[in-house]
């Protein structure tokens, strides 16, 4: 069972399995209690930061986090000479300088935590039951679970501690009776009871701040787990066979996980419904201890008989198996209580020694989607901060945008079963994030909607259409589902209510190949022959119907020559429409540029759109040219959730980006070829620097038109152009929050740009290698430029990457300078100037004497920027200043 355990955990291990010892109490007592003293704002005392240990018989201790001793004192003291009391929880309060400890009195006790005072100031007592765990809150709200299974919080000022300090030192310790507080006789401290209790007695409570709430455990059956809301003052509870021993709460994907007495780990969803979410089974005992490592998103478990677990949070397996020698630990000894400091990487482990086990360096796996030709989806989550990837293959990757490192990777979430029953993959072939960015859709070609938890990888729901779809769009719960028979079915799912297979009307045999949503209302979808409908989802009647004209007009006049479906083939590459998008932040009004459109003949289109008030029209108010060649197309758009840039991907591999701050924005715009642009976009933005010098002294070498390229209306400002990919932009996404350009070409490479056209970073093994650094570096990308962009890129790309730098023309002019290639000398009376240069009437003008290896001709040629279509040979050089050669160069 121990190989075959071993066998199934991964190779990459989170910790090292051999623990180092250190000396804690004595045999006969335990070590049941270990956190940490946080460092407050406004109060620092000499233990901030220290490790906080209590065990039963009242030893409190404080430890540096180098593990050394730093301060050591008992705390129980004779309970009138009779009994003396156990410890039996503990609770720090770094704001007030204090400690809280409960003991089997039936009190709570408050000491003084300086090390040079260590003092019992005050004691909260004749509790109704002994309290058995304690939870602290910014030094304010103390959480108590007691042994009759009751859950109360003890709110507390600066009030109270204000006069505690105040008092004497020599005097006893102030005993406040608890019925006092409840009468309210006690100025600056309140309690409160929750709306339900447990049937036993509590083993946890923890105040969760981020919705304010108290989360209890106890062992009975049907009330296992409490989850207290504060505000509404009602509770919530939660059954499983045996009862809860422990739990921990994940802030980050708003889990409670939870070991059971039924030897499982469970994971539960404290917002939804009363039944788990997953369930990890492997331990042989019940479970005594769990925790979560949000750094690392994994879970640890430790059972009674001293063998833990580390389970991977986002799929249900286990990364590794621990179990110790018997000279270890003793064997009848249980592990009372796990620490893991996340910051310093260390899992601790307590019993009458405590056990540190350091945690391995982070190993990720780099590789995704392995054998996907190309990703359907890419898009950042601003919820839980990471990149989600879609392969075509069946695959979904989540990604750390800091680090690029793969954070998870699920396989075969579509696939089906034959008659004997082998599983088939299918592939996928439409993907999308919801507006609440917590579920993600994906649509397989064997025509099934799936609904995924896409951290945990758990399908929420099902559905199926009669097609494949090939486009998904979202508008609060309702999911807009169009494909490969010009249908479109509606969706609507909110985990309760589900409107199942609601399919419009077919107004067009050719495929829908884009959806995209405007508000709740208006919809509209674009097919392969080039028209865009318009959608009511009231009554699913199609409004308006776009089409360009123009272009129909042109191509009926030719005919066809080659083959009989000539003249089909060459309608749609001209009016092919590859993606349509809202501009949701304007209004539908006269003038007003709401829709665009991008189509496999390089042209982006920007539609007016009114259907609104029993007026539906709409009109063509501009079209331009995004590509340089003609057999282009623009096959991907992006723009952010302020509509001010547009980005484009063409077949070459070039990413463009467009102003929409003021283009057809309003109905009184400023037509954008008028506008002029700001200092602070030239700085921003390398390429207009060039792009103007390039139109100033070289225009008739120019790849860009300087009409830029309209054909209708006004075209958009080019900010920014640069060759992203050698292969076509497949997809392409913007992320306003972290402000990167995200691009994807086939075989899944993917890599991260600013908008500027910085390199960041690629979601790829081998570039990683190389080229990964943090987000954060603004100064990186200038020299880590991909090796096949810097094989094949233009001058202009290579001028927008290395950010307007020329670090090799610099390498140059410092190498003619150290080799005295270029000097200056007078001219003599009996020299004679180059054949190239007119004589200059002043005889005092100095000139460049070069030599054989190095002429002024062969310096110019190599600095004006190369274009495929003339070569600088050709170029006439006449009447050249020589003190205004810098100004002429590019």
């Amino acid at each position: 069972m121990e190989n075959y355990e071993n066998h199934r955990t991964v190779t990459d291990k989170p910790f090292d399995p051999t623990p180092t010892f250190f000396s804690g109490v004595r045999a006969q007592d335990n070590i049941f209690e270990f956190t940490v003293y946080s460092t407050a704002t406004d109060s620092v005392v000499d233990v901030s930061g220290d490790y906080v240990f209590l065990s039963r018989s009242g030893l409190l201790s404080f430890w540096r986090r180098d593990m050394k001793r730093h301060f050591e004192t008992k705390i129980t003291v004779s309970n009138d000479g009779a009994i003396t009391p156990m410890a039996t929880g503990l609770s720090c309060m770094p704001k007030y300088k204090m400690v809280a400890i409960s003991t089997t009195a039936a009190d709570i006790r408050f000491f003084n935590c300086s090390t040079y005072k260590f003092q019992h100031k005050f004691s909260i007592v004749w509790l109704p039951a002994v309290v058995v765990n304690m939870d602290c809150h910014d030094s304010d709200m103390l959480v108590c679970g007691d042994f009759r299974g009751y859950v109360f919080f003890l709110k507390m000022d600066s009030s109270l501690f204000s006069r505690l300090r105040s008092r004497a030192d020599h005097l006893d310790p102030l005993n406040i009776p608890f019925d006092e507080i409840g009468r309210k006789r006690v100025a600056g401290m309140q309690w409160e009871f929750t709306a339900k209790s447990h049937f036993s007695n509590v083993l946890k409570v923890k105040y969760i701040p981020t919705n304010r709430t108290i989360i209890s455990c106890s062992i009975n059956t049907k009330r296992a787990m409490l989850i207290h809301y504060l505000e509404q003052k009602k509770s919530k509870s939660f059954a499983t066979d045996g009862g809860i021993s422990c739990f921990d709460f994940c802030e980050k994907f708003n889990v409670v996980v939870t070991g059971c007495i039924d030897k499982t780990v469970k994971l539960w969803n404290p917002s939804g419904n009363l039944s788990c979410r997953e369930t990890l089974t492997g331990h042989l005992h019940s479970i005594s201890n769990v925790l979560v490592d949000e750094k690392r998103l994994m879970i640890v478990s430790v059972d009674r008989i001293q063998t833990i677990r580390i389970w991977d949070m986002l799929r249900p397996r286990c990364l590794q198996l621990i179990k110790f020698q018997e000279g270890e630990f003793s064997g009848r000894q249980v592990f009372p209580f796990l620490y893991l400091d996340q910051q310093h990487d260390k899992l601790i482990i307590t019993t009458s020694r405590i056990a540190v086990l350091k945690a391995y360096g982070p190993t990720a796996k780099q590789k995704a989607h392995y054998d996907s030709e190309l990703l359907i989806l890419i898009i950042y989550n601003n919820l839980f901060d990471c990149l989600i990837t879609v392969g075509n293959k069946s695959s979904v990757a989540v990604w750390d945008p800091e680090s690029f490192n793969l954070i998870h990777e699920y396989r075969e979430i579509h696939f089906r079963k034959d008659k004997v029953g082998i599983r088939h993959v299918e592939d996928i072939t439409a993907a999308g994030l919801d507006p609440s960015e917590r579920r993600l859709v994906t649509a397989g070609r064997d025509a099934s909607i799936k609904v995924w938890n896409f951290h945990l990888g758990i399908c929420l729901r099902e559905f199926n259409v009669d097609f494949v779809v090939l486009s998904l769009t979202f508008h609060g719960f309702v999911i807009y589902a169009a494909g490969s028979t010009g249908s479109i079915s509606v969706f609507f799912d909110n985990d309760q209510d589900v409107l199942d297979d609601s399919q419009w009307k077919k107004v067009s045999e050719h495929s829908i190949v884009s959806v995209a949503c405007y508000s709740n209302h208006i919809l509209a979808s674009a097919s392969s022959d080039g028209q865009i409908v318009i959608w009511l989802r009231k009554n699913a009647d199609a409004k308006l119907f776009l089409e360009d004209s123009t272009t129909l007009e042109v191509e009926t006049i030719k005919e066809a020559k080659n083959f009989q479906a000539e003249p089909l083939v060459i309608k749609r590459r001209l009016c092919g429409i590859n993606q349509i998008l809202f501009l949701t932040t304007r209004e539908m009004d006269k003038n007003v540029g709401n829709l665009v459109s991008c189509g496999t003949d390089g042209r982006i289109r920007i539609w007016n759109v009114i259907c609104a008030n029993k007026v539906n029209k709409w009109r063509l108010i501009s079209k331009f040219k995004a590509v340089f060649r003609d057999c282009d197309g623009v096959l991907s758009m992006a723009t952010d959730p302020r509509n001010i840039y547009l980005i484009t991907g063409d077949t070459l591999g070039y990413v463009r980006v467009y102003d929409l701050e003021d283009y057809y924005s309003t109905y009184d715009s400023t037509p954008a070829n008028s506008k002029k642009l700001q200092p602070a976009q030239y700085e921003q933005f390398p390429f207009l620097q060039l792009k103007e010098s390039i139109h100033k002294n070289h225009s008739q070498h120019s790849k860009f038109q300087p009409d830029g390229g309209a054909e209708l209306g006004y075209p958009a400002v080019l900010l920014n152009c640069f060759r992203a990919h050698i292969g076509p932009v497949l997809k392409v996404c913007y992320s306003d929050a972290k402000g990167f350009i995200v691009t994807a070409t086939r075989k899944g490479q993917t890599r991260l740009w600013s908008v500027a056209g910085t390199y960041l970073g690629s979601l790829d093994t081998t570039e990683n290698a190389r080229d990964a650094h943090p987000i954060s570096n603004t100064n990186r990308g200038r020299k880590n430029i991909p090796r096949d962009i810097r094989r094949a890129a233009s001058p202009v790309t290579l001028h927008v990457l290395n950010g307007g730098r020329k670090p090799h023309w610099e390498r140059a002019m410092n190498a003619l300078k150290l080799y005295n290639l270029g000097h200056i000398t007078e001219p003599s009376a009996h020299e004679t100037p180059l054949f190239w240069v007119d004589q200059k009437e002043n005889d005092n003008h100095f000139i460049k004497d070069v030599s054989q290896e190095f002429t002024l001709l062969q310096d110019l040629q190599k600095r004006l920027p190369y274009f495929s279509e003339t070569t600088v040979g050709n170029l006439r050089l006449q009447k050249l200043e020589l003190e205004n050669v810098e100004s002429k160069i590019l």
